[in-house]
């Protein structure tokens, strides 16, 4: 799996609408920085595997990009926090922070 970089995103191919595949998309390092909340559009988590070799929150942006984020950050895990109260809140409608 190869990564280029979009400032500080690490970009890979994945499926349209979300969806998330292991044979498209892996994160093999985290990006560098941060991503600002109004720019993500969902998240699945990484778990370590022989494929994905690291754990990672991978947030997919309005853009089409794919942010590999580091879980142990404490940005990474205030903005799980958030996003999965309001998965509760709503399951019906997409999860968009910033709006």
């Amino acid at each position: 799996f190869l990564c280029s970089h979009d400032q500080s995103l690490s970009v890979l191919p994945f499926p349209a609408a979300g969806m998330f595949t292991l044979l498209n998309s892996c994160c093999q390092r985290h990006s560098i920085g941060s991503l600002p909340a109004r720019a993500i559009r969902s998240y699945v988590v990484q778990n370590a595997t022989d494929i994905c070799r690291i754990n990672a929150v991978i947030f997919y942006t309005h853009r089409g990009k794919m942010f590999c984020a580091d879980p142990n950050q404490k940005w990474v895990q205030l903005y799980l926090t958030v996003l999965k109260k309001l998965e509760k809140m709503d399951h019906d409608k997409p999860v968009i922070l910033g709006h």
